[in-house]
């Protein structure tokens, strides 16, 4: 099994990814690349190019943009859409959850909404 690889937008739980990177998953973080203030455009393309499923609160403006991208022809490592009001501790548990059920291929060009309650919800265009 392929092991799911992240990269936190600059506006997620920076403590949630400290906790899973000690834990011994693969996440970059916004901050750690100096990538606190760059375009929503750049930030989807550096989590293509590295191959690594985006995790954003940002949800009308990447869904808009993974739209884009498939109209396109271009490709993503996937978007994981979380909800602004979600408890840090049950992200937390959603994204183990996630990665002990999905492959990193299987998110490919995917957009998945992580609401509230920490369900991951698809989200067709």
């Amino acid at each position: 099994m392929a092991t799911c690889r992240f990269y936190f937008d600059h506006n997620v739980s920076e403590p949630v990814a400290r906790r899973l990177q000690r834990e011994g998953t693969d996440v970059v973080i916004a901050k750690e690349i100096g990538y606190e203030e760059v375009p929503d455009e750049q930030v989807l393309e550096y989590a293509a190019l590295h191959q690594r499923i985006l995790v954003t609160h940002n949800r009308f403006h990447f869904r808009r943009l993974h739209r884009a991208w498939i109209r396109q022809g271009r490709h993503h490592w996937g978007i994981l859409a979380v909800s602004h009001r979600i408890n840090r501790w049950i992200l937390e548990d959603a994204l183990k959850d996630f990665l002990h059920t999905f492959e990193d291929v299987e998110m490919i060009d995917a957009y998945k909404l992580i609401n509230v309650m920490g369900e991951l919800i698809d989200k067709p265009l």
